[in-house]
């Protein structure tokens, strides 16, 4: 235990290397899902998915018949894709990555990397980079950037690779990434969607962005990445999707602290869960209180048409909860709150 706990101290203090700018992985824009004339949009969100369990097999099977239901057009992957430390150059990972993607409806997707895609406890790019031109190899899979952006009926997504955010504390000042970060405020669809890996808000083990824990320890907190956040996503985005906790949680504002007028979902819970994490919740720090919350597996339908915008949350066990609000209007009607720590996990 201390020889781990000393080697993950030293990647801690290495340094990650710094994006190639100029590398065709670096930024981008992926094929639209959804033609931008489409008045309408619907896609599953999932996250974690990346490990063969019971708890996988299962939400696979229920994300099948919800899609068939919701008409789904496409799926946002929001990252750790393959456990534990992504794809290592072996056929072998390569088949069990793409026999997991295709665990899902036969739909086209759209992938983030997780901390896991990269290595959770190294700052090395090497494996990031490797699950990219993975993923440029696929028809039915997109996304073989760090960060990219594409439309989809009647919203534009934005896609950030937040681990190379949370293990940069000079990210802010990257040039080319304040360029792209801008695009995110001069969006002219109705919806702006911003997706990444790790969470703004979580109830969940890991915590709020700016106090994550990997393997306990303060790995890579996040500072840098939430003052990204308070840059150039908030009070910009409508909707911000994550995983890296393994749970479901909706938070319908980023809170008062926080400036607002933002949902966030952590939809984490694809293929681990894990209980709500012994530290203080929101609200305090944030100022924002979660109306949805549960701790085993599960999944996120979202649907936008030019007018409305609709979440609806398959939680294993549970009754499927839907709230939505309008493109004028910021307040979230529908199903009553349902808060629920227990711990549901297998």
């Amino acid at each position: 235990m201390r020889l781990l706990a000393l080697l993950v101290l030293l990647c801690a203090c290495t340094p990650a290397p710094p994006l190639d700018w100029s590398s065709d992985t670096a930024i981008g824009a992926a094929p639209d899902a959804v033609d931008p004339t489409e008045s309408e949009v619907v896609f599953l969100a999932i996250g974690d998915f990346g490990k063969h369990t019971d708890a996988q097999a299962r939400t696979a099977e229920a994300i099948a018949t919800a899609c068939e239901a919701a008409g789904c057009q496409f799926t946002v992957m929001l990252g750790d894709n393959l456990y534990d430390t992504g794809l290592d150059g072996s056929e072998e990972t390569e088949a069990d990555l793409r026999d997991l993607v295709d665990s899902y409806p036969d739909i086209p997707a759209w992938m983030v990397l997780g901390n896991h895609d990269w290595h959770h406890l190294s700052p090395e790019l090497e494996r990031a980079e490797r699950e990219l031109s993975w993923i440029a190899e696929q028809d039915d899979v997109f996304g073989a950037f760090h960060f990219f952006d594409f439309a989809a009926g009647p919203a534009h997504f934005w896609a950030a690779d937040t681990n190379w955010i949370v293990r940069h504390e000079d990210a802010a000042a990257s040039v080319e990434l304040e360029e792209w970060s801008a695009g995110i405020g001069d969006t002219v669809a109705p919806w702006v969607f911003v997706m990444g890996h790790h969470p703004l808000l979580s109830n969940g083990d890991h915590g709020n962005a700016g106090l994550y824990k990997d393997s306990g320890l303060d790995l890579w907190p996040g500072e840098a990445l939430q003052a990204w956040y308070d840059e150039h996503v908030i009070g910009v985005s409508d909707l911000f999707l994550a995983g890296h906790d393994h749970s479901l949680n909706f938070f319908p504002d980023a809170g008062d602290a926080a400036g607002g007028d933002m949902a966030t979902l952590v939809s984490g819970a694809a293929a681990k869960c894990r209980a709500a994490r012994p530290r203080d919740l929101n609200p305090g720090q944030s100022g924002a209180t979660a109306t949805f919350e549960h701790y085993g597996a599960g999944f996120a339908i979202v649907r936008a048409t030019e007018t409305e915008l609709e979440v609806t949350i398959h939680a294993d066990g549970k009754d499927a909860w839907t709230v939505r609000r309008t493109v004028d209007d910021p307040s979230w009607t529908g199903d009553a709150p349902v808060v629920d720590r227990e711990d549901r996990c297998d």
